[in-house]
């Protein structure tokens, strides 16, 4: 399940370039690839960020089952797989977190550039899909918990369809950011929908 679950992964983010072959998407692709980029970038970098940072074992780490090989009964899982650094980063999810960011930006794009044509919910469907399959493949393989690959499906998701919009532009300035000085020393940020 690991392998489909890393072909899931890695033709996601492929299928990301499918969105160029719509004429009207590929006369301002530098700026969609550019927002594809921004997206792929802030869901591997948040995962990696989170996953090193929270120490939480994966399901696998728990597993003390044995299976009978030849007449010699040998772990279902190793006690080096077991006990190994990657075995506790359980929280959150990335495998799904990306194809769930990459499909809803590609589903967010073409509806933003076809808001009525009918496809668009195909295309929402390939994404809705693509990530309830790999969250399915990392449960069935022992890698997250049901809660890990929630939360990962839920930020790829959101990742996918906020930057796209916080993206669009219709003549004034969405986002306005001021700095902040007193008490407090910052930044200020106001996006109005």
């Amino acid at each position: 399940m690991r392998s489909i679950g890393d072909m899931f992964l890695y033709g996601s983010i492929v299928y990301g370039f499918t969105m160029f072959l719509d004429h009207d998407i590929r006369s301002d692709a530098g700026k969609v690839g550019l927002m594809y980029m921004q997206t792929l970038l802030l869901a591997a970098s948040s995962y990696t960020l989170v996953a090193g940072n929270v120490n939480k074992l994966r399901p696998y780490a728990y597993n003390m089952d044995s299976l009978t090989v030849n007449g010699v009964k040998e772990p279902e899982v190793s006690m080096d797989k077991r006990v190994s650094a990657h075995a506790q980063s359980s929280f959150y999810g990335g495998h799904p977190s990306i194809p769930a960011a990459t499909g809803f930006f590609v589903a967010s794009v073409y509806s933003a550039y076809h808001p009525h044509a009918p496809f668009r919910f195909v295309l929402y469907g390939i994404a809705t899909a693509s990530t309830l399959a790999t969250a399915y493949c990392r449960y069935e393989g022992g890698n997250h918990f049901p809660t890990d690959l929630m939360i990962g499906v839920g930020l790829g998701t959101a990742y996918g369809i906020l930057i796209p919009k916080l993206h669009q532009c219709k003549g004034e300035t969405k986002l306005k950011i001021s700095p902040v000085t007193g008490s407090a020393n910052g930044f200020n940020l106001n996006y109005t929908f």
